[in-house]
């Protein structure tokens, strides 16, 4: 219970940082749904967004989880500059690759946007080609910000990129309050490029420290490398399950009316914001922590910290999920229902996030569970886990939006990230020794117990007080606050009948906060 609290309190900051950076990200969709609404346009954008998006992740989406790896083992064994030769050789031959595939890129848009969504009508589609020429330039971004926060992560600094996100997002919001009645729907790829650009820029400088005079422009093709890149591939295509189930659910969906893309594309950013929200501020601390381990041979540690990982997710996960999901109407009317976002895409949006909400449990659960197959160096059988999901969600997809529309879709990706969670924890636990799953089991079935009576109990009361608070703005607000701190005590009293230990942790932590954010030794 001790190194629980310790890994507790030092993710405390990042947590925080990553709840206001979440926060503003959250801001972003209000101001697209003013503007743009569930328009032709916008859906252009999205589709743009999504193609450079894609690449990225499967390039670089999990370059952390790769370098910190290997870059900490070759530390540990053998001394910071073996260390470095790895990370020149590694960083070069990747920022050679992505500068490659950016220029291919742009080349390609036109047959790109044909073949992610044959079923919109051309105009949308030649737009589309125009602002994906232009958003691929953040294809080359995004890899300087991979890097250089693996960089940071690798020396346990943890603090400076989750500070550098909540500023590109103060960036991208600003751009768009400025410049959106001079350009129009333009202004979102303008805006995410400047963004970008600021982040890899402050991220630079950050940790100009760590790299500068150690860095070198070299490439040797030792073994570290050699075993570095296709564990990269692998790991990235993994990461970029969500991207390319995105990719699919819009395939289907560009036969379906405008505003279906638009529709889904709301519904499944909420779940990937706190998909993030998790990897940033626990998942990927905890996963620095294994790869110390693995680095001096500590399988049993490894299994302590990764069963840590999936206990402490489901303490935050299930609560949350629940709550959004009791609450997911209100919650997108505050947040959405704005301009050109009418009430009745409030309703379609909300009716598409309860089967969305299914990827929460599947995604969240998968981050650390992905994270467990890399340190144990186990991506190849991830991989094909990885690929059977894929294609159960492909199949799905293809049955259900057929008589269920956008909504299909997303039961879709929600059934296959759900299975593909519990099936690959199982798979994993027949590989290694130190997982107790029927321990585990239970962890969360108390954990979903207790988070499903507080959601019902809400639900009810939310219910309740429209009697005698107003449906207007405030009032809505109102409800949604009393009902989050009911669900919070609610839950927290259930968790502690239940006699689950991690959330007493969860109180000390919030009660001296402020003492343990000075000695988490960031």
């Amino acid at each position: 219970m001790v190194e629980e609290g310790r890994i507790l309190k030092v993710t405390t900051l990042v947590f925080i940082l990553t709840i206001v950076t979440k926060a503003l990200q959250i801001v972003f969709y209000p101001l697209v749904a003013r503007f743009f609404g569930t328009s032709g346009e916008l859906e252009s954008f999205i589709v743009a967004l999504s193609i450079p998006t894609l690449v990225s992740t499967i390039l670089l989406g999990n370059f952390s989880a790769t370098f910190i790896l290997i870059f900490t083992e070759q530390r540990v064994k053998y001394g910071e500059k073996p260390a470095w030769d790895f990370a020149s050789s590694f960083i070069n031959i990747v920022l050679l690759g992505v500068i490659g595939i950016t220029v291919a890129g742009i080349w390609l848009s036109p047959w790109l946007i044909r073949l992610v969504v044959p079923g919109m009508e051309w105009v949308y589609r030649q737009m589309g080609t125009q602002l994906l020429q232009l958003l691929f330039v953040t294809v080359f971004f995004f890899a300087l910000i991979m890097i250089l926060t693996a960089i940071l992560q690798s020396h346990q600094f943890f603090i400076i990129p989750v500070a550098v996100g909540l500023i590109s997002n103060l960036i991208l919001i600003t751009i768009i309050l400025i410049w959106r009645q001079r350009v129009g729907i333009y202004v979102l790829p303008l805006a995410t490029i400047l963004s970008f650009a600021c982040a890899a820029a402050l991220l630079l400088v950050g940790s100009k420290e760590l790299w500068w005079g150690r860095y070198i422009f070299k490439i040797k093709t030792e073994r570290s490398v050699k075993e570095a890149l296709p564990m990269l591939i692998g790991i990235s295509i993994i990461g970029a399950f969500w991207q390319i189930n995105l990719i699919t659910s819009r395939f289907f969906a560009s036969f379906l009316p405008i505003g279906s893309i638009a529709t889904l594309e709301y519904a499944s950013r909420s779940v990937i914001l706190l998909i993030e929200l998790l990897s940033l501020s626990l998942v990927i601390p905890l996963y620095q922590k294994m790869s110390n381990e693995a680095a001096i041979g500590d399988q049993g540690k490894v299994m302590d910290t990764f069963s840590l990982g999936l206990k402490m997710t489901a303490v935050v996960l299930f609560p949350l999920a629940t709550f959004i999901t009791f609450l997911r109407f209100p919650l997108f009317q505050i947040f959405l229902e704005y301009g050109q976002f009418t009430p009745e895409n409030t309703a379609q949006v909300s009716s598409v996030f309860l089967y969305t909400s299914l990827s929460m449990i599947g995604g969240g659960l998968g981050q650390i569970i992905m994270y467990g197959y890399c340190v144990l160096r186990k991506v190849r059988l991830l991989l094909l886990l990885f690929l059977g999901g894929l294609t159960l969600n492909i199949l799905l997809s293809a049955v259900l939006y057929k008589g269920m529309g956008v909504e299909g879709l997303a039961l879709a990706t929600g059934i296959a990230a759900l299975l593909g969670s519990i099936f690959s924890l199982g798979v994993l636990n027949q590989k290694v020794e130190g997982l107790n799953v029927i321990y585990l089991g239970k962890f969360a079935s108390k954990t979903i117990l207790a988070a499903l009576l507080s959601g019902i109990l809400v639900w009810f009361l939310f219910l309740t007080m429209g009697y005698w608070v107003g449906m207007d703005l405030l009032g809505q607000i109102i409800k949604l606050g009393v009902s989050a701190a009911v669900f919070t005590i609610v839950y927290i009293l259930l968790m502690s009948i239940f006699r689950m230990g991690e959330i007493n942790l969860v109180l000390n932590l919030i009660k001296d906060r402020f003492k343990s954010i000075s000695q988490a030794q960031l």
